[in-house]
């Protein structure tokens, strides 16, 4: 009866991590960073249709506004960036300094 629990669980995980990079592989967000962001408090995303990947948190970013999400959610851009192109960073304010950053995922053919 053990060895049936620690075989079931042990497929469970393996199932889970085959998951999780075969979302990573073909460009979707993994359950991970899912996780990840949702235990982190940050708000999720979700530009031009697609689900943006978070990155974590940084501080003291020179920013400057960049759009807003239907949820009314505002999204910052790095100063500098051209307005013309999608910046490579998004970021979304959580205090004063401190800023959520997020990314569109990529897929392992465009890396």
């Amino acid at each position: 009866m053990r060895k049936k629990i620690i075989i079931s669980i042990t497929t469970l995980i393996v199932l889970g991590i085959i998951v999780d990079v075969s979302l990573w592989l073909t460009g979707n967000v993994p359950v991970t960073n899912t996780i990840y962001r949702t235990i982190s408090g940050a708000p999720y995303l979700k530009l031009n249709e697609k689900t943006l990947f978070f990155s974590g948190t940084v501080q003291d970013v020179p920013t400057e506004f960049f759009s807003q999400t239907s949820d009314g959610i505002k999204l910052y851009r790095a100063k500098g960036v051209p307005s013309e192109i999608t910046p490579p960073w998004i970021y979304v304010r959580k205090d004063d300094n401190l800023f959520y950053l997020y990314r569109y995922p990529k897929s392992i053919g465009s890396i």
